[in-house]
């Protein structure tokens, strides 16, 4: 009898459909999924179905991201990028995060190897009709060599993200593109820098843009350096300052919260690779808010900015605070940002319930904002950890003037520096932190006083 029971329990664990009431992240190491030739995170939408099909997102890493693909080095993708965000956000489609050893996705470390096994595992529910691919930094120029491959295998894709990337060995490659009823959207930062500087993205996209204007998307995020990837599936680069119109011969595409696709996701899917295209929903309920920042200083007054706010769905959406619940009234909403409406003394950390809200619907979300010590009485340094690409520091007292800030690296190293800041009491000062994951000091030079450190941890 307990022999039958064990067969009955393998039977419905090996044959049933698994539905999972939420999206699902999973680490499938290299070699343990019908040799799976590269090991990969594997996200699968709310209810999903093996006898449905979706659409696949391919999203390839950058060079911070390499690795053999074992379970341990897998973890490195589960913590990072849209896995990380996947978390807590659910999207209608299959997304394989693949880790490739080298970093560039070239050779014998290829991607098309581990799209043709996907397509076959992923037989039942991979819609081929809607095969999409994104890629930051180094993962970029893998897409850059799959274009000028042009192998059957990227015949079949849709669209393509390239993100804080360099395009210029696929220029004249993009009549390809328009041949094989494909669309690219480029996302870039006017501050990155050699080799993946804004230049090395418009001599690919001007060429694209001259044969079919359809077909190709530069947005450029003003004075963002090499992690235009964190505005694209998050949909925050919406209200990001960005360049509009046409500038020395190249148009940029100006992504705003009233984008008739709603977000990323949905532009890939208004672009199937044959069939005509399915038109956008003309008004959708919002599903998630986004508040850029989390903490504030001890002591900081009334008056202090938080963070922006921002939420999907179709414009105009309205954000509030919802009336009577958690700490709401120690905050308030002012021109999509959150603010205090008096200081925050009696604990560490406040959780407030926002509501978003368009003609279609309404949807609440809560975040914890949470008190961070000061250094010294003199300022205070947040997040920290540092999550995003931004370190804020806000001054405590008046007349607080920073002669030098300097991040030094776990080697020694001056990664950068801000020179002659002035500082205002209770107005945060921030500044671009566009680097690795890592532990830095702060070197903190004050007019007047010997220097202070900081140790600050980035995730």
């Amino acid at each position: 009898m307990k022999l039958r029971s064990l067969f009955l329990i393998c039977w419905l664990f090996c044959s049933a459909v698994v539905v999972f009431a939420q999206g699902k992240l999973t680490k499938v190491p290299i070699n343990t999924r019908s040799a799976n030739p590269k090991g990969y995170i594997e996200y699968l939408p709310p209810n999903y179905s093996a006898n449905q099909k979706y659409p696949v997102l391919y999203w390839l890493p950058g060079l911070g991201e390499v690795g053999p693909g074992t379970s341990s080095s897998l973890d490195i993708l589960m913590n990072r990028q849209i896995a990380n965000w996947l978390k807590t956000h659910t999207v209608d489609f299959i997304v394989l995060v693949p880790q490739d050893a080298s970093g560039y996705w070239n050779g014998t470390n290829g991607i098309a190897r581990f799209i043709e096994w996907a397509k076959t595992y992923y037989k039942s529910s991979m819609d081929l009709n809607q095969q999409h691919m994104a890629g930051l930094s180094s993962g970029g120029y893998g897409i850059r060599d799959f274009i000028v491959g042009n192998t059957s295998t990227y015949q079949g894709f849709s669209t393509f993200t390239p993100m804080s990337t360099n395009l210029d060995g696929a220029i004249s490659k993009a009549s390809q593109i328009v041949a094989n009823n494909q669309y690219v959207w480029i996302h870039q930062g006017t501050a990155d820098v050699t080799p993946n500087q804004i230049a090395a993205v418009q001599n690919f996209h001007n060429a694209l843009y001259k044969l079919d204007s359809k077909r190709a998307r530069l947005t450029a995020y003003v004075n963002l350096g090499h992690s235009a990837w964190d505005k694209v599936y998050n949909g925050t680069g919406r209200t990001y300052a960005q360049w509009t119109g046409t500038q020395s011969g190249t148009t940029y595409y100006n992504w705003t919260m009233s984008d008739v696709n709603v977000d990323w996701f949905g532009w890939m899917k208004s672009h199937p690779k044959n069939g005509t295209t399915t038109p956008p929903p003309t008004s959708v309920a919002p599903t998630s808010i986004t508040l850029s920042a989390t903490g504030v200083a001890s002591g900081a007054p009334a008056g202090t900015i938080v963070g922006n706010l921002s939420a999907n769905g179709t414009a105009p959406v309205t954000i509030t605070l919802v009336s009577g619940v958690y700490d709401n009234a120690k905050f308030r909403v002012s021109n999509n940002q959150l603010v205090l409406a008096s200081t925050l003394t009696e604990k560490s950390s406040y959780t407030v319930q926002l509501q978003a809200a368009n003609g279609q619907g309404t949807y609440k979300q809560s975040f914890t904002v949470t008190v961070a010590p000061s250094a010294g009485g003199i300022y205070s340094v947040y997040p920290n950890p540092i999550t995003g690409n931004v370190l804020t520091i806000t001054p405590n007292q008046d007349n607080v003037f920073f002669n030098a800030i300097l991040v030094v690296d776990a080697n020694g190293v001056v990664r950068t520096r801000f020179i002659n800041v002035q500082g205002v009491k209770g107005q945060p000062l921030t500044f671009p932190f566009d680097l690795p994951t890592g532990i830095y000091t702060l070197q903190i030079w004050r007019r007047y006083a010997s220097m202070e450190t900081v140790r600050l941890v980035k995730n």
